[in-house]
């Protein structure tokens, strides 16, 4: 997330995540809440500077919409290399 997006403000992001009453979890990483900010909010009007965000000039180019699509496919990714490397191996050990 962090080379995708620059938090400007972490307290206005903080705070429009309640006034908009997204879940966040305030101990995890703000670059976390814009994941879930890209989840629950209509991004056909999401306005990230609204949030104290911005996204960085080499993602500039691409719209919310596709950045969000590119965000879950990077995670799923990441979540397919865990599984493979934690739980798949533990099939080994039957």
């Amino acid at each position: 997330m962090g080379d995708k997006f620059h938090i400007d403000s972490q307290d206005a992001l903080k705070q429009r995540m309640k006034a908009h009453k997204l879940p966040f979890n305030e101990a995890l990483s703000p670059y976390c809440w814009i994941n879930t900010l890209l989840q629950k909010a209509p991004l056909d009007r999401l306005r990230l500077a609204d949030f104290g965000v911005s996204v960085k000039a080499s993602y500039a180019h691409i719209g919310v919409q596709e950045l969000a699509n590119i965000i879950d496919k990077e995670l799923l990714t990441l979540c397919g290399a865990h599984f493979e490397r934690y739980y798949a191996q533990m099939d080994s050990y039957s």
